[in-house]
């Protein structure tokens, strides 16, 4: 059995290698993350602060995986992992299920955010070294960042909480991408690549916590917070086909 999916798989990469160009990108980037609230805050009866509005600025370190056709058609899969340092949330304050006002809160986090792409579409050749794909697919995405600091203004009034412990960002988000990617090989197998991705999505950003923590007001338990997002990234670095 072991002996036929070898040759199985074997057959399968010998194929590949004769209709396609296998393809590894490391990359290192920018993204910048968006999210709208899609709760209005209805029902809310104690001390609260009700998101509508989430960002945040991420390095990004990313490996692409896959295969060119010789036809065009092209496969790929796309990881991306973003450091979470700063994120940004506006919202409002409500109090006895009335909304009393605005706030603005900085979290300072230390942690990451994973998200991979099956991405299915084009490659354009105008010529043999130039690489220009178009391709759009599924996104999914997962992280944890632990909550170091929190300035909050609530009401024209500023909060600032710091070290903070047991408390953590949990988000998923789930997604449609849209990728145009460009390569220029130098040689016949070492290049030069540029990628720009947009990805819109559902996103729950909730938050973890092993235990009640003091430090901060119960009214700062913004948990959780659920609605549309818009992720860009943009990223540059070389890229290997064989």
């Amino acid at each position: 059995m072991k002996r036929t999916l070898g040759i199985v798989f074997f057959f399968c990469m010998f194929s590949a290698a004769l209709f396609a160009d296998f393809v590894i990108n490391p990359t290192i980037g920018y993204s910048n993350l968006l999210e709208v609230s899609s709760d209005d805050g209805e029902g809310i009866h104690n001390e609260y602060v009700m998101p509508t509005k989430f960002s945040a600025n991420n390095f990004v370190m990313g490996l692409d995986l896959g295969y060119v056709g010789k036809s065009g058609f092209t496969f790929m899969f796309n990881n991306d992992l973003a450091l979470f340092k700063k994120v940004n949330l506006k919202g409002s304050y409500f109090s006895s299920g009335k909304n009393l006002g605005d706030a603005e809160i900085t979290v300072k986090t230390k942690g990451v955010f994973w998200d991979g792409s099956l991405l299915f579409g084009y490659t354009f050749k105008p010529v043999d070294s130039l690489f220009i794909s178009l391709t759009s697919g599924l996104n999914v995405g997962f992280g944890l960042a632990d909550i170091k600091e929190v300035k909050a203004t609530i009401l024209n009034k500023e909060f600032e909480y710091k070290n903070v412990k047991d408390l953590s960002f949990l988000p998923f988000s789930f997604g449609v991408p849209i990728n145009i990617s460009t390569s220029y090989y130098f040689t016949k197998n070492i290049g030069l690549g540029l990628t720009l991705m947009d990805v819109i999505g559902v996103q729950d950003f909730s938050i973890g916590k092993a235990e009640r923590n003091t430090e901060i007001p119960s009214y700062l338990d913004f948990s959780p917070m659920r609605g549309f997002f818009n992720n860009f990234t943009i990223k540059i670095g070389p890229t290997f086909k064989f």
